[in-house]
Order: C-alpha cells, then sequence, then structure tokens
C-alpha cells in the first residue's frame, strides 16, 4: 500500500471552497430547500438552535470529506484517461470473446454429449411422477 501523505494547503482550499459552493448553492435554493424539509424561516429561528451550530458542523464535515478524499485518491493511485491510455495491459479484442465462447461452447457440448440420453430422458420422468 502506498505511503499516504496529506497536503494540509490542499485539503484547505479544498474545505473551503466546498463550503463557498455549499453556501451559494443552499442560499440561492433556499427557499425549495424550506418547502422540501416541510419549514419556515421563522421555524427555524424559533427552533432554540444557534445559527453559527449548522455553519461549524458543515465546514466540520467538509473538512472530513476532503480528508477521506485525499485518502482514497491517493491509496488507490492515479485514475485518468492518460495512464489507462498508455497501459501495457492487452486489452480483449471482440475475436478473443468470440473465441473463448466458441471454446466455452465446445466443451458443454462435448460434456453433454457423453451423457446418455436414455439415463437423461428417465431422470426427467421420474422428476415429473
Amino acid at each position: 500500500m502506498p505511503t499516504i501523505r496529506h497536503n494540509p494547503a490542499a485539503i484547505t482550499v479544498a474545505t473551503l471552497l466546498y463550503f463557498a459552493l455549499g453556501g451559494a448553492w443552499f442560499t440561492l435554493f433556499m427557499n425549495a430547500w424550506l418547502a422540501g424539509i416541510g419549514r419556515t424561516m421563522a421555524e427555524l429561528k424559533a427552533s432554540g438552535v444557534p445559527p453559527w451550530l449548522g455553519y461549524v458542523v458543515a465546514l466540520a464535515m467538509t473538512a472530513i470529506l476532503a480528508i477521506a478524499l485525499s485518502w482514497l485518491i491517493q491509496a488507490t493511485g492515479p485514475q485518468t484517461a492518460a495512464s489507462r491510455a498508455g497501459s501495457t495491459r492487452r486489452r480483449t479484442s471482440r475475436s478473443d470473446v468470440r473465441a473463448a465462447g466458441a471454446s466455452a461452447q465446445n466443451e458443454l457440448s462435448s460434456s453433454v454429449s457423453q451423457v446418455p440420453y436414455q439415463s437423461l430422458r428417465g431422470n426427467i420422468r421420474s422428476a415429473d411422477a
């Protein structure tokens, strides 16, 4: 497993940008969000929960998400189109698939032909009886 080295500056920037994007999103769609949860802004203010608590929780969860993504990306290695294009792994062609299918079909038909027809027919009749 590769060594995981988190970049604090990248995690901080990702956290702040994602938090800002979430703030803009919920500001833009606030009325639809309130309708979706079945509440009004007055009900939320009257709930007694301090307004800053939601921001702190959202910021903390965003930081946890950024750290988790940092770990996941480093643990799995680069997964880009460019890294796959230069891969030395042999790609499976349609002719390979057809050849494998024909081989499997031949094996199946040869193993079925070894079973006597009468015994197979007798098993079917006895199962029906």
